[in-house]
């Protein structure tokens, strides 16, 4: 389950260029070297990773406290429906249905106290940036949460969110480095995030209901070993 949490963060970063690439420009800024620039970049990746993992964090602990690995299979149906209610529904109305609208709004209303403070030097403006960016509100980041909880256990839910963060990594450093090329390629691809978001659900579906297919849908049985056998 944990390469699905990369995947989904490579089609994540389709639509991230929409959404996130004008606050990512603005957390590069105008360096002078392109090395400068690539520095900046990964600082800005790094911190918005490491809020992943911190999120990841918290839902492994919410999974673990509610017993959430006893219902991986339930949890991974769960998963692949919510992908595919994604896809039936706009972004937009997706995000509402966890009352993003208000997060959104108090997210803005607090990048716009802090992000003042960290201005003057490049680098602690692109770090905290990226951290700032790792809780904006989007679906996708909500998908990736409900997959980490969905691990059931709280070192793999860090991995999980980890993995996404990763996964957002090339194709954001591509629309960032070479801006207007990548950025445009990766917005005409946007047609194609509902496709892969479908068939991602399918198989979540698949491997939640355990048909017994081997990596697709294995079976729910476990081999079970005594401790003292009776041997004759």
């Amino acid at each position: 389950m944990l390469a699905t949490a990369f995947i989904l963060g490579l089609i994540s970063s389709l639509h991230c260029v929409g959404m996130c690439g004008p606050l990512s420009w603005f957390a590069v800024g105008q360096p002078t070297t392109e090395r400068e620039r690539i520095s900046r970049l990964i600082t800005y990746l790094f911190g918005k990773t490491i809020t992943y993992v911190f999120i990841g964090l918290l839902f492994g602990l919410i999974g673990k406290s509610i017993g959430v690995g006893k219902w991986q299979q339930q949890m991974a149906v769960s998963v692949g429906i919510l992908m595919l209610l994604y896809v039936l529904l706009s972004e937009k109305r997706f995000v509402a249905l966890f009352g993003a609208a208000l997060s959104m709004k108090g997210f803005q209303q607090l990048r716009a106290r802090v992000l003042p403070y960290f201005s003057k030097h490049p680098f602690i403006k692109a770090f905290s940036v990226g951290l700032l960016n790792g809780f904006l509100p989007c679906g996708m980041i909500y998908m990736a949460l409900f997959g980490a909880l969905a691990t059931g256990n709280v070192l793999n839910s860090m991995a999980y969110m980890l993995l996404f963060g990763l996964g957002t990594m090339p194709l954001m450093s591509a629309a960032i480095l070479l801006l207007s090329s990548a950025s445009l390629l990766m917005r005409r691809s946007n047609a194609l995030i509902p496709i892969f978001i479908a068939i991602l659900g399918v198989w979540f579906i698949l491997k939640g209901l355990g048909f017994g297919i081997p990596y697709l849908s294995p079976s729910n049985l476990e081999l079970v070993v005594m401790q003292q056998p009776n041997c004759r």
